[in-house]
């Protein structure tokens, strides 16, 4: 919605930056698709189910078991990696994971939600540097090609003490409370939705469109926010009138049953590093119910030819 990327990135990007590389999740095919299913949501799509657990599967491997094992199998050796802090292909994700597995406790992340259309796939999830600590919120993007993980983007940023709605980052507020897509939902009117709310905010500037698609009791996950969809009204109005050329690009939008998340590049104003920000939707009976972000800053440099988009 509006107010991450308008205020809060600072700490969250500088303080992640040592984080952002081993967070940089990549991950490869599943060898079968019963693994990980307690996470996948089912479709009627089967490229999607295949590749959904695939990499929910190398998401469990990789980033809770800290099995580098799989990389060579299900890792394309032409991976392309935008986590700034780590380089392409297998290796240095092979670096990674090792570290993680000498650490004492291990880090863990723990899957919250998938969201899968096609060879895209985002994985919610809450990276805990010790057991039951919180540490950061990630939403990790991967491709899946011929059966391997091809490509990698995620937005990392650091779990806050508290929240202006006084909801914790991760849960399902909504009716009925599951992460799991519901499969009776319209997958393409869900994505209409969403993409109406963004293109009419975002590109349009169009303040109105606030009202026609969140409902009034929005649950809110962003930190800066409180509930409701006045909250965001007002940070908008805000945000807008002190950067008004503000631009948003490079978007990459997930869709199933009635989540949607939007990764996008935004930048304040026109030439700035800006930030890489993802959004999290639930659509139910025609409205925008619940909202998620995770925003990080763009950094000036990076370990890999590849920007964070």
């Amino acid at each position: 919605m509006a107010s991450r990327k308008f205020s809060r990135l600072t700490a969250a990007g500088s303080a992640g930056a040592l984080l952002v590389g081993a967070l940089a999740v990549t991950a490869a095919a599943a060898p079968s698709a019963a693994a990980g299913s307690a996470h996948r949501s089912g479709t009627g799509d089967e490229t999607t189910a295949i590749n959904e657990a695939l990499t929910t599967y190398m998401f469990e491997q990789l980033l809770y078991s800290n099995n580098s094992s799989v990389i060579s199998q299900y890792v394309s050796p032409t991976y392309i990696q935008h986590n700034p802090t780590l380089s392409d292909g297998p290796q240095g994700l092979r670096t990674y994971i090792d570290w993680r597995a000498s650490q004492n406790p291990q880090p863990r992340n723990l899957l919250v939600r998938v969201i899968a259309q096609g060879d895209l796939i985002s994985i919610m999830n809450d990276y805990q540097q010790s057991p039951g600590v919180s540490f950061a919120d990630i939403v990790d993007t991967f491709r899946v090609k011929d059966g391997k993980l091809a490509e990698h983007w995620d937005v990392i940023q650091l779990v806050p003490a508290k929240t202006a709605s006084g909801n914790d980052l991760y849960s399902t507020l909504s009716s009925p409370r599951t992460d799991l897509p519901d499969p009776a939902a319209s997958t393409r009117r869900s994505e209409q939705i969403v993409n109406a709310y963004f293109d009419g905010l975002y590109k349009k500037h169009d303040p109105s469109v606030i009202g026609r698609y969140l409902a009034n009791n929005l649950y809110q996950h962003d930190p800066n926010l409180p509930n409701g969809s006045a909250a965001v009204a007002a940070a908008y109005k805000t945000q807008s009138a002190a950067h008004p050329k503000a631009v948003v690009s490079s978007e990459m939008v997930m869709a199933q049953g009635d989540y949607v998340t939007v990764r996008y590049h935004y930048q304040a104003n026109p030439g700035d590093l800006g930030q890489a920000v993802a959004e999290t939707f639930r659509v139910r009976d025609g409205k925008i119910v619940e909202h998620w972000d995770v925003v990080q800053d763009v950094p000036a440099t990076a370990a890999n030819d590849h920007t964070m988009f």
